[in-house]
């Protein structure tokens, strides 16, 4: 660049040259720039090939440490868990014997302290996995009855001993066998299930179960509920955080690594499903575990059999008798040969025994055995290796004999290796002798097994509760005692109400529950007599919707308008921050207003719509809604600060009627009319009503105070002559919006069309 720079501005202090001198000039740069070109190229492929190589190897590397930490868990695995399975099976014979009161007592609390080691090593190994990126979700067919079964027969006994009631509601339609990972589905819900035992001190734990269907596709719905301590607000975001548990000052009694729900949400996340937590603190808890599964079969669940729970060890009946069928048990621990023959001791099976795969290989030659436990890890030889022996013995008698692992991993990547590779089932340490006994009842020859009873004596039906079942609600729409709709209507589109308050110097009383319309206008009649409206505070909107939640999975709340003077919308909203499945809509709207649109909401809930599409729907239909009141005067708005006192001065002196229209959420006075009462409500019906061709005609509200028979009788002969409605529905005014308007008031609600496509609104 220089040289050419000095060329073109110095072109004196350039020599002249020969042709061919230039030329040469030329070749020697360019030849110049094509050797440095190439030394660059091959430098960057080097630097490329280098990276690969060490990439190639660092992928070589992890890898190995991917199996290495594969074989370090199976290990681990395998040699915390059979200890425990020793325990724990040996602490269940000492139970079948006569024994005395005493170390009964002891070998009840020796269960459940295994129970609970077995669950904090569990907790360990998968979070483990989990965190290394090795744990894999492996769907299989599995029996839905059983799976429960199981989970009643672990915590039914706790919370028997705590004095709680423990209630299962399992929706009929649920399918008798599913697709999908059943060993982490039921760690989800022993977690879970565990939490609600623990931290519940009085009342019940309950599990509800519910299949939303769609073809073989289904998402089924587990949903624990209790009675205990319940969350803080401030900690709910945290409660799935690992190493972590809050409120420690409650929780120091509690046993517990603080894994479980961690677990439970990278579990439920992997199997591509949702958890989500309602909580009211000191009051309880509600967790709603939603993971999608395949529907197999026809055949439905069976409810009646799973509340059916044992009773003493010492009662012990075997499932069956085989005294003709023999079994060959391999294992290179004596204390596990000894526990498989005595849980088996009352069947009459013939059993024998080896302590090596060798040692199993010549027993094999010897005598034909109906059925085989083998071993997974034993040290000399393992018993993948064993198997494919034993099936390959050119003079043996069980190449097609029953054989089945047994083994202390439960990772279901490793359950289905064991199907793969030529085991016909597998028993996953530790195991009791219930499910011992079924294996073998189910493997063994059948013309040699006899039906005897159940596994575990006696069952005492009464100690589980199964209730009747009672669906949830997808969607709940809940309001305010101010939307004045009547009970059956609050009924037949299951709405729940939370009752604003009515406070006199007398007390303050609960809106149409220590308080009806007619008292409260008799007490007001009386000179000097006030009374004010009072929405609920939000400790009371926080437990509504917490008892709401145990009927339906989400709940959408219509809040009386912000715009008016005395409105919950800021305790609703702010007791809705506790719980995840919780909308508040400010309606704009009050009275047979704020109904109208609650029923809208019911309609479009019924029709199965989401709540992010009802709550859409319903912010734009509020827009629709025409809600107006004509009242005898303004005394009651005056002293409660919606209209001026100036403005209500002169039209009291002038005798007038307003007429108060609800627009932007806020109560305006939209006409003053003169004459009679039934003139005025004459002309403030067709006033209401004139643009006919612009209303819905499905559904007209009307709402009033104090009116007698033939006041009503003369307001529906008016609807019916002019405005036929297709349902018109009277309700008295609530107490506390009695406070407001007064006596003699009535006010109509009514949607109207959406003007851009000459439909309603409210269509869904």
């Amino acid at each position: 660049m220089v040289c050419y720079a000095v060329a073109f501005f110095r072109e004196e202090m350039i020599k002249g040259g020969a042709k061919v001198q230039l030329y040469a000039d030329s070749l020697a740069s360019l030849l110049i720039v094509c050797a440095l070109v190439y030394l660059m190229v091959n430098l960057e492929v080097l630097i490329l090939r280098q990276a690969a190589r060490r990439a190639d190897e660092a992928r070589a590397m992890a890898e190995r440490m991917n199996k290495a930490q594969n074989r370090f868990f199976s290990s681990m695995s395998h040699d915390l868990r059979a200890p425990v399975n020793e325990i724990l099976n040996l602490n269940e014979m000492i139970l079948r014997e006569e024994i005395s009161p005493e170390v009964e007592e002891d070998s009840y609390d020796i269960r459940s302290s295994g129970k609970l080691l077995l669950n904090v090593i569990n907790d360990v190994l998968d979070i483990s996995r989990i965190e290394a990126g090795t744990l894999e979700i492996v769907p299989a067919e599995y029996n839905v009855g059983d799976m429960f079964s199981d989970l009643v027969g672990i915590f039914w006994t706790q919370a028997r001993d705590k004095g709680l009631e423990f209630r299962i509601n399992i929706d009929p339609e649920m399918p008798a066998c599913l697709y999908g990972d059943e060993t982490r589905i039921r760690q989800c819900l022993v977690n879970v299930m565990s939490n609600a035992v623990k931290y519940t001190t009085e009342g019940s734990v309950t599990l509800s179960v519910q299949p939303r269907c769609n073809g073989k596709e289904l998402t089924v719905v587990y949903t624990v509920t209790d009675t205990g301590i319940g969350i803080r607000k401030e900690n709910i975001p945290y409660i799935f955080d690992a190493y972590r548990r809050e409120d420690e000052e409650m929780s120091r009694s509690i046993t517990g690594t603080g894994l479980g729900l961690g677990i439970v949400k990278r579990l439920v996340d992997l199997m591509g499903g949702t958890i989500s937590v309602n909580s009211v603190y000191r009051k309880g808890s509600n967790f709603v575990l939603a993971i999608p599964q395949k529907r197999i079969g026809e055949e439905r669940i069976v409810t009646r059999e799973i509340g059916q729970r044992p009773t003493a060890s010492r009662n012990y009946i075997p499932t069956f008798t085989a005294p003709e069928a023999s079994m060959l048990v391999v294992d290179d621990n004596r204390t596990n040969l000894m526990i498989v023959q005595k849980m088996l001791k009352k069947t009459g099976v013939q059993i024998d025994t080896a302590q090596s795969g060798t040692e199993a290989l010549q027993k094999t030659l010897e005598k034909a055995y109906d059925l085989i436990l083998l071993e997974h890890m034993m040290t000399e030889m393992n018993g993948f290796k064993c198997l494919r022996m034993i099936r390959k013995q050119s003079s043996g008698l069980c190449n097609k004999a029953k054989i089945v692992a047994v083994t202390a991993n439960s990772d279901n990547a490793t359950i289905a290796f064991y199907a793969s590779s030529g085991f016909d089932g597998y028993l996953i340490k530790p195991f009791d002798s219930r499910t011992l006994e079924q294996e073998c009842a189910r493997l063994l020859p059948r013309d040699l097994v006899t039906l005897t009873g159940t596994a575990d004596g006696e069952e005492d039906a009464d100690s589980v509760r199964v209730r009747a079942y009672s669906a949830k609600e997808r969607v709940r729409i809940t309001t305010d005692s101010t939307s004045d709709l009547p009970r059956e209507l609050l009924e037949r589109f299951h709405i729940g109400i939370i009752p604003y308050r009515v406070s006199t110097p007398r007390g303050i009383f609960r809106d149409g529950i220590e308080i009806g319309q007619e008292s409260l206008l008799a007490y007001l009649d009386k000179e000097g007599s006030s009374a004010e409206s009072l929405p609920p505070e939000k400790d009371a909107y926080e437990a509504f919707f917490a008892d709401a939640l145990h009927q339906a999975d989400n709940v959408i709340h219509l809040s009386t308008s912000g715009g008016v003077t005395l409105n919950g919308v800021k305790e609703a909203g702010e007791a809705a921050e506790a719980f995840e499945n919780v909308s508040v809509v400010d309606s704009q709207a009050v009275s047979c207003g704020l109904g109208l649109l609650t029923l809208e909401a019911a309609d479009m809930a019924g029709q199965g719509g989401t709540p992010e599409q009802i709550v859409r729907r319903l912010e734009a239909l509020r827009r629709r809604i025409h809600c107006g009141f004509i009242v005898d005067n303004l005394h009651s708005l005056s002293q409660s600060g919606q209209i001026s006192p100036l403005l209500h001065r002169l039209l009291d002196t002038l005798m007038m009627h307003p007429v108060l229209q609800m627009r932007g959420g806020k109560i305006h006075v939209r006409a003053v009319l003169f004459g009679t009462r039934h003139m005025v409500w004459h002309r403030y019906i067709r006033m209401q009503l004139r643009a006919w061709r612009r209303i819905d005609h499905r559904r007209l509200l009307v709402s009033y105070t104090g009116l007698s028979v033939e006041d009503l009788e003369f307001i529906r002969g008016e609807l019916d002559k002019y405005f036929p409605f297709e349902e018109v529905i009277f309700h008295k005014v609530s107490p506390s919006v009695t406070v407001t308007c007064g006596k003699n008031a009535f006010g109509m609600s009514f949607l109207g069309k959406d003007p851009k496509s000459e439909r309603t609104e409210s269509a869904y």
